[in-house]
């Protein structure tokens, strides 16, 4: 194919990825900008100044919101990729990985409000587990005092966090397993004595890792700016930096807007700092790795290690499970007292309620999933058939874009955009929705796709190589068609 068709073969998708995830990010966080700055002319306000800021970090509890959002995230994101990755090094391989690995992949599609209400119903002082055990065990015949959720540490959220994100990064885990000869790099490894833990961890780590270190950063970027879940599991006095935004965002006093640009604004700087401690923490991590693979420690005895991590993924998908299940028994009780297990009776009163008062609100859901999800997929397997048919890869340009909205809090943007929208005067419209959807369905849909085994580039060199495989091996009707030793 001559260079230029394939230069215009690329050129358009690629094009249409960075108009509708650039543009809205930059000119977002533009609109976001100027207001932080004192300058927003359709409230009068026209002299640029610090006073947002200072209002903002004057705020009671702010420094605490800070800290929440900042030690949360961290924590967060760090239990969830220990957990995937022992996991992986523990049973990789084996028919139990596989079939966790279906049961959890579903739990993707699970929204995060929802997982965080499951959970909420589950370990509240009144929730199922303390219902299980009262009053024979407890002597409660009514919910204790204990502060379980929306604790001031933030530990139910966070452990709400990890049960969401585990499945995510077990997912891109899995993806890029392929691509690190695991089963035979194990096995040489399991040859010189090393126990399965310790191996993996010497010899498919520092491959495994690079290929899933955005899909990280992506993780902690959400977990330190998430909203629902803040709400929902988070401390309240004060709450996390990102919900105590929105509730200024939507005060009555528009000068607030003000003060909620500039906390959208630190919102970034709390990000952007978890990220900046991420990567001290890699490099210290990195010499510990050097320093332990001098020392000759092979670790055989991890019996008890490899059950842990498997009680902890287990608990995970049991406490997700029941919490779903929870849900379901709420919404067909008429009245679930303290300490009943179940509900005396069930009705389906709620469910008629909900759908004769939301009918319009279900359908405009869908219609803007729909709207947002559909364009995404044409677009991203465009660009895909678009490479596969001149042979190149993805960019390290357009891949740094397409995660751009993973990486920059929502929080912090999505002001600015609506600001432009209203402009444009789509405000407020399912347009306007769907547009602003479109900004972050488009990279999840390009991971999905790109990494989960459709296609796949490696670096060999200087030149470039193109496989094509399903999910989990290198066979089946993706298989490269080529059967060369060179592909």
């Amino acid at each position: 194919m001559a260079a230029s068709q394939t230069s215009r073969l690329i050129l358009w998708p690629t094009t249409m990825i960075a108009f509708f995830v650039g543009i809205p990010v930059v000119v977002g966080l533009a609109g976001t900008l100027f207001p932080a700055l004192g300058y927003l002319p359709a409230l009068g306000h026209t002299d640029l100044s610090f006073k947002p800021f200072q209002d903002a970090l004057a705020a009671p509890g702010m420094s605490t919101s800070i800290l929440l959002s900042f030690g949360t995230g961290l924590a967060a994101t760090a239990l969830s990729l220990l957990l995937v990755l022992f996991f992986t090094a523990s049973w990789y391989g084996t028919s139990l990985f596989q079939t966790v690995s279906r049961v959890l992949s579903p739990l993707l599609a699970v929204p995060h409000a929802a997982a965080a209400f499951g959970l909420a119903f589950l370990v509240a002082p009144s929730g199922f587990l303390m219902r299980l055990i009262s009053p024979w065990a407890t002597g409660y015949d009514r919910p204790p005092d204990l502060l379980i959720l929306n604790d001031p540490l933030g530990l139910a959220m966070v452990l709400g966090l990890v049960a969401k994100e585990v499945p995510f990064l077990l997912l891109v885990v899995l993806a890029a397993m392929p691509q690190t000869k695991a089963r035979e790099m194990t096995r040489v490894a399991a040859n010189l004595g090393y126990g399965s833990i310790r191996g993996f961890f010497a010899v498919i780590i520092p491959q495994l890792y690079p290929q899933i270190r955005l899909p990280v950063f992506a993780v902690l970027a959400y977990s330190t700016s998430v909203v629902d879940v803040a709400i929902i599991l988070g401390p309240t006095t004060p709450a996390p930096l990102a919900p105590r935004i929105l509730e200024w965002f939507f005060e009555p006093a528009p000068a607030m807007w003000l003060q909620a640009s500039a906390a959208a604004l630190l919102q970034v700087v709390v990000t952007a700092s978890a990220m900046l401690f991420w990567v001290c923490a890699e490099t210290v991590m990195r010499l510990v790795y050097r320093w332990q693979v001098t020392t000759g420690d092979r670790a055989v005895q991890d019996f008890s290690l490899r059950w842990l991590t498997l009680g902890f993924i287990g608990t995970i998908l049991v406490a997700l499970l029941f919490g779903f299940t929870v849900l379901a028994i709420w919404s067909v009780a008429r009245g679930w007292w303290f300490p009943d297990t179940l509900p005396n009776t069930f009705t389906l009163f709620h469910w008629r309620m909900a759908i004769e008062d939301n009918a319009m609100t279900i359908w405009i859901t869908a219609a803007v999933g729909l709207g947002a999800s559909l364009p995404c997929l044409a677009l991203v397997l465009w660009l895909l058939e678009a490479q596969t048919r001149c042979r190149r890869s993805t960019g390290k340009a357009v891949k740094g874009l397409l995660f751009v909205p993973l990486l920059v809090p929502q929080i912090s943007f999505l002001f600015g955009l609506h600001v432009l929208f209203v402009w444009l005067g789509i405000g407020g419209t399912y347009l306007a929705v769907t547009l602003a959807h479109l900004v972050f369905v488009l990279p999840y849909v390009f991971l999905a796709f790109s990494d989960h085994g459709i296609i796949w580039t490696q670096d060999m060199g200087k030149s470039q190589r193109l496989l094509a495989f399903p999910i989990g091996g290198s066979s089946g009707p993706f298989a490269c068609p080529c059967c060369s030793p060179r592909c």
